[in-house]
C-alpha cells in the first residue's frame, strides 16, 4: 500500500465516524427536543384505543399514517392491547383531526387517556 492510499482510507474511515456521530447526535437531539417540548406544556399525549386492528400490520399502517400528520411528534401503535399512544402539539392538530385521519384510513378510534 502506498502512502497516498492510506492517506485516502484513513479520509474516508475518519469521514464515515463523524457523520456516524453527527446522526446519533441528531436523532439524540430531536427525540430529547420532542420530549422537553411535552415537559413544558407545549405537546400533549394521548391514547387511543383502536378497535378495528385485524392484524399485526395494522399498527405499521396507522404509525405511518399518524406520523405524517402535521403536528404529530410521535405514534405507538400496538396490536396486543389495539391502542395507540400519540404525541402531539396541539396547536397544530386535534384530537377531533386524528379520529378524522383514523377515519379515512379506515379504522375507528377511542379516546382512553389525556394528558397534559
Amino acid at each position: 500500500m502506498t502512502s497516498k492510499t492510506i492517506f485516502y482510507t484513513f479520509l474516508i474511515i475518519t469521514g464515515i465516524i463523524i457523520l456516524g456521530g453527527i446522526c446519533c447526535w441528531a436523532h439524540f437531539y430531536y427525540h430529547r427536543s420532542m420530549d422537553s417540548s411535552l415537559m413544558h406544556g407545549q405537546g400533549k399525549e394521548i391514547t387511543l384505543a383502536v378497535p378495528d386492528m385485524y392484524c399485526a400490520s395494522c399498527p405499521i399502517t396507522i404509525q405511518k399514517v399518524l406520523k405524517d400528520s402535521k403536528g404529530v411528534m410521535s405514534a405507538k401503535a400496538d396490536f396486543k392491547t389495539k391502542s395507540v399512544i400519540v404525541r402531539y402539539d396541539p396547536h397544530e392538530t386535534s384530537i377531533q383531526n386524528m379520529t378524522e385521519t383514523f377515519k379515512s384510513i379506515g379504522y375507528s378510534s377511542i379516546l382512553l387517556k389525556e394528558e397534559h
